[in-house]
């Protein structure tokens, strides 16, 4: 017996990047002005839309006579590649930068704390480096420590 995807996107376009979304009204506002766009499948063949049918197990016809594409309480929704670049991608990668840069903060007050306890109890400045601890991506062999 053949495993079949009901997430599976058929038939979709190259230049959109898609994503299945709870259909929760405040989810669907917050991907919305994200710049995602529910998916409208009129482009279905109808051999396509068969297909849609053995897999998702049930009608792409949402009750308001539109063509989404619905699985349970999630509905398919699209975003042209580049707007997804330019609007998540990117956001993303400043989201995770910003992380970093909290972690690292973390990492250098957690290290000053130690190193002031150690002093407190007589270790030489070579001795708290010895044991220092935490390594923040500042630290020049931090890619060298993850192989450990």
């Amino acid at each position: 017996m053949t495993e079949r995807n009901q997430f599976a996107v058929h038939d979709a376009d190259p230049t959109k990047v898609y994503r299945w979304v709870n259909t929760n009204e405040r989810v669907l506002i917050g991907r919305m002005n994200e710049g995602w766009k529910v998916s409208e499948k009129d482009q279905i063949t109808p051999e396509a839309r068969k297909v849609l049918m053995n897999v998702v197990g049930q009608s792409t016809q949402s009750p308001d006579g539109g063509k989404t594409m619905r699985v349970g309480d999630l509905i398919l929704m699209e975003m042209p590649k580049e707007l997804h670049k330019e609007n998540i991608v990117r956001r993303n990668e400043q989201r995770r930068e910003r992380q970093k840069v909290s972690m690292d903060t973390l990492i250098l007050q957690a290290n000053q704390s130690a190193q002031a306890a150690m002093r407190a109890k007589g270790y030489d400045d070579s001795q708290i480096r010895a044991r220092q601890v935490f390594s923040s991506s500042a630290d020049d062999n931090l890619d060298s420590e993850k192989g450990k």
